[in-house]
């Protein structure tokens, strides 16, 4: 499923990309251009501890109009009664990168996923 949506993103970005005509749309010489990217990294968590994590761009965007969205991925020591993520979201955008803030009753390494599409 998640495939699907990716590929599903990927052809609705290239159709945003090639039918763009506005020249407040196009990013200034030497900046980035995606219209779409994805970060993925992995952080070592403590129980009841915040994270804040910073994750870059595959690719640079050339500013920060963009839509962000991050997905933990948990290990087993997240999982049962009691255990999980209870904090995370996103809280900082740039060009280059995406800031998460994450905290999680369990301890072990959280994976995260992010994605981001252009305005």
């Amino acid at each position: 499923m998640r495939i699907g949506l990716v590929l599903a993103l990927m052809f609705f970005a290239a159709t945003l990309s090639s039918s763009a005509q506005s020249s407040d749309s196009s990013p200034a010489s030497g900046q980035g251009t995606a219209v779409l990217s994805h970060a993925r990294g992995v952080v070592n968590i403590q129980q009841n501890q915040n994270y804040l994590v910073r994750l870059k761009w595959a690719a640079p965007f050339a500013d920060n109009k963009y839509t962000a969205s991050c997905t933990p991925i948990a290990p087993s020591g997240f999982q049962g009664d009691g255990y999980g993520v209870y904090l995370f979201q996103v809280t900082q955008i740039s060009p280059a990168s995406v800031q998460v803030e994450v905290a999680a009753i369990g301890t072990g390494a959280l994976r995260i996923d992010c994605i981001a599409l252009h305005d």
